[in-house]
């Protein structure tokens, strides 16, 4: 076969490997020393159960070099985890830009989901807050805990693919819901904040043995 029918061949199986790929979804990273950063195994092992590509996305990144990055993936997932929420780092600064390069994604009719888990919740929260540090709440007796669910949006799109019965027994006691956490977003925090509020639809809250 000679040299340009196999450029040919190579192009058409890269552009049939590029109809059928799967989303590639970014993870953000987390600071580990001055030099370093990492990502959290459970979280990439999470998204290629749900049959996405993972790369990590660098927090240390620049404005331009982050934008160029989200132009090529389909998603953002910021971990829980210790890092210092303050818009006055990189971190939080590019969290920002994240969450921005969503919203003016979605006002052009494109989706570009971006989830938080645990700390990266409590920083999508801050972030719409417009910085508000008391958004988040310290809570009491939630480290290593199962605890149930109340869902108070069951047609909420994100919910649409979880089976009735999941979404019953996630709601029983004890639950099935795993939490180790310090901080939380109380719900009277999301009703009585405009900016909370008009942003998110609360889709599930759930109380700490606290009662919090």
């Amino acid at each position: 076969m000679s040299m340009y029918a196999l450029s040919i061949l190579s192009l058409t199986l890269c552009s049939a490997f590029a109809t059928l790929q799967a989303p590639v979804i970014g993870v953000y990273t987390q600071p580990y020393d001055s030099a370093h950063s990492y990502v959290p195994a459970s979280y990439v092992k999470y998204l290629e159960m749900g049959g996405a590509q993972v790369i990590p996305l660098f927090y240390s990144l620049t404005q331009t070099e982050l934008i160029q990055t989200l132009q090529r993936i389909n998603g953002v997932l910021i971990p829980g985890g210790s890092q210092i929420i303050d818009i006055d780092n990189r971190l939080t600064q590019n969290a920002d830009a994240i969450l921005n390069y969503s919203i003016g994604q979605a006002r052009k009719g494109i989706r570009f989901p971006v989830w938080g888990t645990c700390a990266g919740h409590g920083m999508l929260g801050y972030l719409t807050s417009k910085y508000n540090v008391n958004t988040r709440q310290w809570i009491d007796n939630a480290l290593g805990i199962m605890n149930n669910l109340n869902v108070t949006k069951p047609d909420a799109s994100m919910l649409s693919g979880i089976p009735p019965r999941v979404l019953a027994t996630a709601s029983q006691q004890p639950g099935i819901t795993y939490f180790y956490q310090h901080w939380a977003i109380y719900t009277d925090t999301y009703r009585s904040d405009p900016l909370l509020n008009d942003f998110w639809d609360i889709v599930a809250t759930s109380v700490s043995p606290a009662g919090k």
